[in-house]
């Protein structure tokens, strides 16, 4: 079995589940009806966006605003330093940049900390430990 006939049994694998999970979610009375038991064309598009979305794109759709501004701030900074890190306070001052022109309220350098942490804690940056302050490597 060739790895695009494979893929697509996976998906149709999952999108069985999907429709599966749907049913036992589903009241009593739809689980007994005919017809409720088939696997549509909106299940396999599910269980296709499940299989090709990454965790750490997942990880960024699920972030919250402030969040995103912070991961937009960072690359931002390493886009116009041309480094591969930066500090916490470079990107303060590109979040404060970027909340300026855009219009959004600031962001406190106590918020941009705690956002940082944040993000490090779901892996989306990789933070210099052992240090807690605004010079903190990104």
């Amino acid at each position: 079995v060739s790895g695009d006939a494979r893929r697509a049994l996976d998906i149709c694998r999952r999108a069985v589940e999907i429709a599966q999970r749907e049913i036992t979610k589903s009241s009593p009375q739809l689980r007994r009806s005919p017809g409720s038991s088939y696997v549509g064309m909106l299940h396999v598009n599910a269980a296709v966006n499940e299989m090709f979305a990454s965790p750490m794109v997942m990880a960024i759709r699920n972030c919250s605003f402030n969040q995103k501004l912070f991961l937009q701030a960072v690359i931002v900074e390493l886009k116009r330093t041309g480094l591969e890190e930066t500090t916490l306070r470079d990107v303060y001052n590109q979040v404060g940049d970027i909340c300026r022109l855009q219009g959004y309220p600031q962001i406190t350098p106590s918020e941009s900390s705690s956002l940082c942490v944040q993000l490090a804690a779901i892996r989306l940056l990789l933070v210099e430990t052992g240090r807690g302050d605004i010079h903190r490597r990104i």
